[in-house]
């Protein structure tokens, strides 16, 4: 595991000095898991709250690649946004 300067923390698999697979839990409390490219989530992954919600994508560069499949569960009741 590995620690940054704003105090996120990241583990997973590394390339270049740079996670490409794993999550990284913010000083917040939010974690964010999958495969990463430049920084950014890039492919399947999901992002856990606070609140205990998690939203399943698939994300380019950050960005949710299909907003109509994207899966949120709340306090385990899962629904897909259509």
């Amino acid at each position: 595991m590995t620690s940054t300067h704003d105090g996120h923390k990241s583990e997973g698999n590394f390339v270049n000095g740079e996670l490409s697979e794993g999550k990284i839990c913010y000083s917040d409390g939010i974690v964010q898991e999958g495969k990463w490219l430049d920084r950014k989530m890039h492919g399947l992954g999901k992002i856990i709250r606070t609140d205990g919600s998690v939203i399943e994508a698939e994300f380019d560069l950050g960005q949710y690649v299909d907003q109509d499949n994207v899966k949120i569960t709340v306090a385990g009741e899962a629904k897909t946004s259509e």
